[in-house]
């Protein structure tokens, strides 16, 4: 039997702070938000400050992660960088969020012609690699950070839409709901007061896996030089600009893909902790385990 606290009952929290992978992947994103949102207290030196006589030091007192071909601080360009995904992520995903949501929610809700409509634009979307979408879109846009947003956002759209709509066609036949209508409340109330936040929970978890997926297509992106534009500090471009001195300066390509790596992976772990954690199954299993 399932003791006291554990289990299906146990709340969500105390599930996911038992796992040991959401410890570490939420301390990992905290280390990435804490180092976005203090770069201007954390970084050493000014991210883009040229140095000439510092050209391609290795990792030293001065330079904890050495310089780079125009001896700029590679840790303040590595700090400066985790902003800018950040923001990536953060107006890329909120965008998706916005726009998939309210879309699954209303083609969930009404099904029909509306759902039919939504779901084919959302099979054309999907019918393309992700990195392919943003591509094609960064393609008509000129290079930089509105385009590397929108371009995102896009490409997460039809995965936000479609679990949106799996959450709401499970909803709308709930008791509450057709009490709501009972009572003559109108679509759109019952939409936004009711569907919309009891569909949240595996939205919340896809968000979560998507902004890994969002800060490495960005990377990919500015790789390309399709994306951020050098001299911005954006890990991808490090590594596009680092390509020549893989010999010669490892550390120039090393760092700035150990700091892709370690972040997509800090947010992978959270949100397969927060799946479990969210999934009354996982929850059971979980407290049959402690």
């Amino acid at each position: 039997m399932l003791r006291e606290g554990t289990g299906a009952r146990s709340p969500a929290w105390r599930v996911w702070l038992r796992t040991p992978a959401a410890r570490v992947g939420a301390v990992g994103v905290a280390v990435f938000v804490g180092m976005a949102l203090l770069a201007p207290w954390l970084a050493p030196y000014d991210p883009n400050r040229i140095d000439l006589t510092r050209i391609l030091q290795p990792p030293s007192a001065g330079h904890w992660l050495g310089t780079d071909q125009f001896g700029r601080d590679i840790l303040s360009r590595i700090v400066w960088g985790a902003r800018i995904s950040l923001t990536v992520a953060v107006a890329s995903l909120g965008l998706a969020a916005v726009a998939g949501i309210l879309l699954g929610a209303v083609a969930g809700y009404r099904g029909g012609w509306i759902d039919e409509a939504v779901m084919r634009l959302t099979d054309v979307l999907l019918s393309f690699p992700d990195i392919m979408l943003a591509i094609a879109v960064t393609a008509v846009l000129p290079p930089g950070l509105p385009s590397v947003i929108l371009a995102i956002g896009v490409y997460n759209l039809p995965q936000v839409t479609r679990v949106a709509r799996g959450a709401v066609l499970s909803i709308r036949a709930n008791l509450y709901v057709e009490a709501a209508r009972a009572v003559g409340q109108r679509d759109g109330a019952i939409i936004l007061r009711y569907v919309i936040p009891n569909a949240l929970p595996p939205v919340v978890v896809l968000l979560t896996l998507r902004t890994a997926a969002s800060i490495l297509t960005a990377a990919g992106l500015s790789f390309l030089g399709m994306g951020i534009q050098p001299p911005t500090p954006e890990w991808g471009a490090m590594i596009s600009e680092a390509r020549v001195y893989l010999v010669t300066a490892p550390h120039l390509s090393l760092v700035p893909g150990m700091a892709i790596a370690g972040t997509v992976l800090a947010f992978n772990l959270l949100g397969d902790a927060l799946n479990d954690a969210l999934n009354p199954r996982a929850r059971k299993a979980l407290g049959r385990g402690r």
